[in-house]
């Protein structure tokens, strides 16, 4: 199975950021995020 590559940028990370503050449940992440965010 091929992995989707994901691009994560300022905005996205804005984005995110914005959606956690105004929501009271937490935002489900891959469970690879942070250790692709350690490649770029």
């Amino acid at each position: 199975m091929a992995e989707k590559e994901v691009i994560i940028t300022y905005d996205t990370l804005f984005d995110l950021a914005r959606r956690e503050k105004f929501r009271a449940e937490l935002q489900k992440v891959d469970e690879r995020f942070f250790d692709e965010g350690k490649e770029a």
